[in-house]
């Protein structure tokens, strides 16, 4: 997968997420998921800036704690692993 804590555009991230649907078994794509994207911006475009981190680990009051790049730049969570729809093989097959 791409490299965390480093900009990437949306458009990007859905790149290599077809690139590794396609030059893998797809389940691996489904099995890569233990990543999450982040933004500034909740109104994404293919063009906006993302960044791939952890997940967020959850405290005793079941409050999540974000990784610390994450938080100081004041990222907010925007995917939870990313790995595409079943419905949509077809489309990542065609890419």
């Amino acid at each position: 997968m791409l490299a965390s804590k480093v900009p990437w555009s949306l458009r990007d991230v859905i790149k290599e997420i077809c690139k590794q649907y396609k030059d893998h078994n797809p389940e691996a794509v489904y099995l890569d998921d233990d990543w999450c994207l982040y933004a500034k911006d909740d109104n994404l475009t293919l063009d906006s800036p993302c960044f791939i981190d952890q997940y967020p680990t959850i405290d005793d009051k079941d409050n999540e704690i974000y990784p610390l790049f994450i938080s100081e730049k004041q990222f907010t969570i925007y995917v939870y692993g990313f790995a595409p729809p079943r419905c949509h093989h077809e489309l990542f097959r065609s890419r």
